[in-house]
């Protein structure tokens, strides 16, 4: 015990050795922590953010000024609508649902390839100038932008020194939600990219010849494709595409190249994780990107199959230029000054008692329908006289089927319309005329003479540039052996181009290019110009056709329309045919150019943006230049017993006396290959009657022998559907374009529907036709219009006196 006791130690001597101890503890501990925290803050330096995003200098956050931020400036979000069910086979990157993160690069950094000479693939596009993927213009607005041909193809930006590039950021077309194939990025220090570096490949089965890639396919918006270079050395950069969702050919709006001359030391930056080398200081670098343009959300996007896309329309800039009669506003509170229409009313009801015969000439012009679209594009609402309801309606496709061997097929359909009109005992009757086919193959040659309007007026609103890129994708679109001339007025007619095969392209591309426009206008000596060159390069068996391109109006010599008709009657006799087409805003005349259309054994259209050009002379080609038919006549023979009375819908400036309709020197409309015209009418049918309704005669001329042929087809009250929802798709989309011309032009039969009505209906052709482009448009124009529309009168009116008869 006594030794037990010596060996033991004060109690106040081992609380000092523990307290010791835990201090010990406690600081090996914190010394542990701190290491800890010095590596992690290491790490995070050094990292990258997770995810898809490339390594090097993107999306790293700096803790010291060495790295800046790249401001982008983006384009305005130009997309409408919401594109659904797009079945894509390859793997879609998905949407962030939020800004794309920030994106940093050394000090200095800045857009290289501004201005920078371009080369491609294709080196005469199909829209465009190659110097336009490098001007900086990101919008896209107004065919800023350019189009290659199909399949693969690609372009290169020459940045004319070697540069070390951390990013390159491009944009295909960002005006519709689409998917473009075969999307490579590569970049190289020699012009023949012999020792080319790839950059992004979403090439999956290497169908470019590139390599199989493993990036990720996306959905074009007005950010664009951001790629990080890593700081590589280079001085051409190239990028591939291999068509798309919409189409098979490839689009490029803007490219830049952020990039800066090679360090001092002629080395690459060090991009490891272990590197300590010092990086260059920063400061923020003034790249802006453009606004946003996309709106609504990609949904149910399917990859694999190719899809229509949905056109855009931008609105028209505000006007810069002087009015046509002075001041700088439209008057009368106009949209636009110097508009001229014409008015040729509204068709009334006809007792069949008093006439049973409805006659009239076909029309496939399309003009009335697209200048009424850029007023409701631009937020306003269309005159009333500039709505003609036949013009709206053939502007749908309808899907009739073309005749197999005979020139035309026709279709009839009728339901109860009383629903849509307020009035009892209204039955909507369509009576529709599909044209023959012709392949691009079977296509007669072309001589085409293109009269354009070089007068001070077509420098407004960039006219004269859409003419040129107009006539330009035209160019491009026909074949080696068809011939082109072209003559221009100004104040003064004058021939411009000799007729010469299209195997001459660049001859003729340069021509067209030289225009300038300047002062007044001469429109009868243009005119009369551009038919004596037609008339001298004429050619039996070709496609003999005058193509005009003007805002229509005329200031100099002979005026007015049937002054000017006078010029091209005896020639359009003969089998000259004319394509009106006009182009503008303010200082327009609807009136000369449909007319000049409708003489000239052509037709009338409007062209306000490069899509609808494309949709003009893209989707038919041969339609749009090649007559199968000449002075078509239509006459519908009402039955008196079962018809109590009728009204056509439209065509009230066609209209053709009944006892003319047989009369082959009458004039008739032309139908080109593959063209449709729909007709409508609205009738009434005698209580408890049964039976023939009506018997339409079509007659017409063939274009080379002008021999005459007649024939018939017949609607009977049991061909009627019982109902209108047993009607098909086609009929209610009709039913629904009629009704909106009717409402836009203040029809009187057309006084108790409103726009809301419409629009419903609409909708749900919408849902039907979701892979139809203009029944999209459709909505979109409809939509716009009833929220510029004042509201309607609150009560409604039913002619009971008139309508107090119900059909079985």
């Amino acid at each position: 015990m006594g030794n037990l006791q010596s060996a033991a130690l004060p109690s106040d001597s081992q609380a000092s050795i523990v307290r010791k101890r835990a201090f010990k503890a406690i600081a090996a501990c914190l010394v542990i922590l701190m290491s800890l925290t010095a590596m992690i803050s290491l790490l995070l330096k050094y990292s990258e953010t997770p995810g898809n995003t490339p390594t090097g200098y993107a999306h790293r956050k700096p803790t010291k000024p060495e790295l800046v931020e790249l401001a982008f400036v983006l384009p305005r979000p130009m997309f409408v609508g919401t594109p659904m069910n797009m079945k894509l086979s390859v793997k879609l990157e998905k949407p962030r649902g939020h800004a794309r993160p920030a994106f940093y690069a050394p000090k200095g950094t800045v857009n290289v390839a501004i201005n920078k000479p371009v080369t491609s693939s294709d080196p005469l596009p199909i829209i465009g100038e190659l110097a336009m993927i490098t001007d900086g213009d990101k919008e896209a607005a107004d065919g800023s932008y350019v189009e290659l041909g199909p399949f693969l193809q690609h372009v290169t930006v020459d940045l004319q020194d070697e540069f070390d590039i951390y990013a390159i950021l491009f944009w295909h077309y960002h005006k519709q939600a689409r998917v473009y194939f075969d999307v490579i990025v590569q970049v190289s220090t020699d012009p023949d990219f012999i020792n080319a570096k790839t950059l992004y490949n979403n090439d999956v089965d290497s169908s470019a010849g590139l390599g199989v890639g493993s990036d990720l396919h996306y959905i074009e918006t007005h950010e664009g494709r951001l790629i990080d270079a890593k700081g590589i050395r280079a001085r051409y950069v190239r990028i591939y595409s291999n068509g798309n969702t919409s189409n098979d050919l490839n689009n490029f709006i803007e490219i830049e190249v952020w990039a800066r001359p090679p360090l001092d030391d002629d080395k690459q930056p060090d991009t490891s994780k272990e590197s300590k080398k010092p990086q260059p200081e920063t400061t923020p670098l003034p790249i802006k990107l453009p606004r946003p343009m996309f709106v609504g959300t990609p949904m149910n996007m399917k990859l694999g199959g190719r899809r229509t896309r949905t056109p855009f329309y931008p609105a028209a800039e505000p006007m810069q230029y002087r009015m046509a009669h002075g001041g700088t506003t439209p008057p009368n509170a106009q949209a636009y000054d110097a508009m001229f229409f014409k008015n040729y009313g509204v068709n009334p009801f006809v007792d069949t008692d008093d006439d049973h015969l409805s006659t009239f000439a076909t029309d496939v012009d399309t003009g009335s329908f697209t200048v009424c679209r850029r007023y409701l594009l631009d937020g306003n609402l269309p005159p009333d006289k500039a709505v003609r309801v036949e013009e709206f309606v053939n502007y749908f496709d309808y899907g009739y089927a073309a005749p197999q061997e005979e020139t035309f097929s026709v279709y009839t359909e009728a339901a109860p319309w009383s629903e849509w009109t307020g009035r009892q005992n209204s039955y909507l009757v369509r009576f529709g005329l599909k044209a023959m086919e012709v392949s691009d193959a079977n296509r007669k040659p072309a001589i085409l003479t293109f009269v354009i309007d070089v007068s001070g007026s077509m420098n407004r609103e960039n006219r004269l540039g859409l003419v040129k890129k107009s006539l330009r994708m035209l160019v491009k679109r026909l074949r080696p052996k068809d011939k082109i001339g072209i003559a221009v007025y100004g104040s003064q007619g004058r021939k411009v181009l000799d007729h010469v095969n299209v195997k001459k392209k660049k001859k003729i591309l340069a021509a067209i290019d030289s225009l300038q426009a300047g002062g007044s206008t001469f429109a009868e000596q243009g005119i009369r110009i551009g038919y004596d060159m037609a008339g001298a390069a004429y050619k039996k068996g070709c496609i003999n056709r005058v193509i005009l391109c003007s805002d229509g109006v005329a200031n100099v010599g002979r005026t007015g329309h049937e002054q000017i008709m006078e010029v091209i009657k005896d020639k359009a006799d003969k089998g000259i045919t004319l394509s009106s087409l006009g182009f503008g805003m303010g200082n327009y005349n609807d009136v000369l150019l449909e007319r000049l259309g409708d003489k000239g054994n052509g037709y009338y259209a409007y062209i306000d943006t490069i899509d609808e050009a494309k949709r003009l002379f893209d989707g038919n080609l041969t339609g749009a230049l090649q007559v199968v038919a000449r002075d078509v006549k239509i006459q519908v023979d009402f039955n008196p017993k079962v018809v109590r009375s009728y009204r056509l819908i439209g065509y009230e400036n066609r209209d053709v006396a009944d006892n003319k309709f047989r009369d082959d020197k009458e004039d008739g409309g032309e139908m080109g290959a593959g063209h449709s015209a729909t007709a409508l009418y609205e009738i009434k049918l005698w209580q408890d009657k049964t039976g023939p309704v009506a018997t339409t005669y079509i007659r017409y001329k063939d274009p080379d022998t002008r021999e005459v042929t007649e024939f018939n087809s017949t609607i009977a009250t049991t061909d009627f559907h019982k109902s209108f929802e047993q009607a098909s798709d086609a009929f209610a989309l009709a039913a629904a374009v009629t009704e909106f011309a009717e409402v836009l032009r203040k029809s009187y039969w057309a006084k108790d529907k409103t726009l809301d009505d419409i629009l419903q209906q609409a909708q749900q052709l919408g849902r039907k036709f979701e892979d139809k482009e203009d029944v999209t448009e459709l909505v979109d124009l409809i939509s716009r219009a009833k929220k510029i529309t004042p509201p309607p009168a609150s009560d409604k009116h039913t002619d009971k006196n008139e309508d107090d008869f119900i059909a079985p």
